[in-house]
């Protein structure tokens, strides 16, 4: 049987600018518990500069891989910008963009649309019991600094018999820093860069497969010239992936469009270089610890952050009336969950569990509040501290009382301040508007916004500021103001 344990060696050498990672077999964490799957699987995204869709398909890819679900890997085969992308595309004999090529084209799925992180999943779980060779990879790839990597890989046969593939070492970024991004200005994740390793294997009964080597990214160019010499620590990923050499009719336009030679992926690896931190510990709950008067049906709120570059992190929500409460529902991705009509006049209890896609997990307090007995009809009281009418700012200063003054005179920026209190369920968010049209809004004190956009002359601007409570009452102050530059 393959192997399903995620092995991570992460190893530090004090003193040294040395740092190796080893992966072995790698099936993403908690997955091999819950499906059966004979391989570590591999997806590869067509896509380019500029693409309308591109970007949707890119966030459905990375929010199924970091939900730890399915053991696989993707890389993003941005075409026309980098050379080794180019390549592989035109191996795949592209039709439109994006597409998703799963396993060597075992799957092929074509277009961005609502439902592709749907199709995802189902081809990953199509992919996934497919029978196999029984061979595993073992990748080790050490950063030795000035954008150099020390790469070995081992592939293991265990079958009775020989073993034909090709091998592909994909070297990538965790998100790209060469100006990558997608429509949405997103930084496309795990873009290739180059491959480390691009070759046939043959593989004795019981045998290995090795190979060494030091990968510089001085040494390799996109298709504009541009080398890859400034990558970063903490920003790569390594994955290997062996091709079985067995070949068959993929169409990368299904159901018959657009013919390519597929060649099935056996097992997949992968290394991310950089030892990874746990999610932070979640904050800014909503609604706030210790609230009373909270509405039945309020939707819960928090934040999670993760130092890591291109880390997203899913939550645990544990939720009810006894403390500790107890698990509600798993892997949350959009930190906000709707526990649908809660009782009247009760106390409940509720925590978060953040998690990434290396298992790092991160659990957070216990915070409390309690229903209201009856509906909370009172809205907020809001100030605004700054500007005052009367009064003169010049580049966000303090101001002078001015007493001809009908407005506030501002000229340059200003930082808009302003006080909001809720005595009965509590602040919920504060939004900042200039002339009616939204500009921020803040979910925590201090409630600020820094008002530096351009304006003419003695022409009349509207500040306003509104609260809105946790019951979903609001109250809103405006002040007139005349803005230089």
């Amino acid at each position: 049987m393959k192997k399903t344990n995620l092995i991570l060696i992460m190893i530090a050498i004090l003193m040294t600018s040395v740092i190796p990672a080893t992966f072995s077999a790698s099936t993403l964490q908690s997955v091999a518990q819950t499906k059966a799957f004979t391989h570590t699987m591999f997806a590869e995204l067509g896509t380019k500069l500029p693409c309308s869709n591109c970007y949707i398909a890119r966030e459905a890819l990375h929010k199924v891989y970091t939900s730890n679900e399915y053991p696989f890997y993707y890389v993003s085969l941005v075409d026309l910008v980098d050379t080794a992308a180019i390549d592989r595309i035109d191996e795949y004999n592209l039709h439109g963009y994006p597409t998703v090529w799963f396993d060597g084209g075992y799957r092929v799925e074509v277009g961005g649309i609502p439902e592709s992180e749907a199709y995802y999943r189902q081809d990953l779980t199509d992919c996934g019991p497919r029978t196999v060779p029984n061979i595993d990879i073992n990748l080790t790839a050490t950063w030795l600094g000035n954008a150099q990597i020390d790469i070995d890989i081992t592939v293991l046969n265990y079958e009775s018999s020989s073993y034909q593939g090709h091998i592909h070492v994909y070297v990538t970024e965790v998100e790209s820093t060469m100006g990558w991004n997608d429509t949405v200005g997103h930084p496309y994740t795990f873009p290739l860069l180059d491959y480390a390793f691009n070759q046939d294997i043959s593989i004795a009964s019981s045998g290995t497969w090795t190979g060494s080597l030091i990968w510089d990214g001085h040494d390799h160019y996109d298709a504009q010239g541009n080398d890859f010499g400034n990558i970063q620590f903490g920003n790569l990923q390594v994955i290997a992936a062996v091709f079985n050499s067995e070949v068959h009719q993929g169409f990368s336009d299904p159901p018959n469009g657009n013919p390519f030679d597929a060649y099935y992926i056996d097992d997949a690896a992968g290394v991310w270089l950089g030892t990874p931190h746990p999610p932070e510990v979640p904050t800014n709950p909503k609604p706030v610890d210790g609230a009373t008067n909270v509405d039945v049906t309020k939707d819960f709120f928090w934040t999670n952050n993760d130092q890591d570059i291109g880390e997203d992190v899913y939550s645990d929500l544990y939720f009810g009336t006894t403390n500790p409460p107890p698990l509600l529902k798993t892997n949350i991705f959009e930190m906000t969950y709707d526990v649908g009509i809660m009782q009247f006049h009760t106390k409940y209890y509720w925590k978060i569990v953040a998690h990434d896609n290396h298992g790092q997990i991160t659990e957070g307090p216990i915070w409390s509040f309690t229903t209201a007995s009856v509906p909370d009809i009172t809205p907020p009281t809001v100030t605004i501290k700054k500007p005052k009418i009367g009064y003169f700012y010049i580049q966000n200063n303090n101001g002078k009382k001015r007493l001809l003054l009908k407005n506030a005179l501002i000229i340059g920026k200003i930082t808009i301040e302003a006080n909001a209190i809720d005595t009965e369920s509590g602040i919920d968010r504060i939004s900042f508007l200039i002339d009616g049209k939204k500009q921020a809004e803040i979910t925590t004190a201090p409630y600020t916004f820094l008002w530096k956009r351009f304006s003419l002359p003695f022409i009349s601007h509207t500040i306003s500021v509104v609260a809105y409570d946790e019951a979903g009452n609001n109250a809103r102050q405006d002040i007139k103001a005349l803005k230089f530059l």
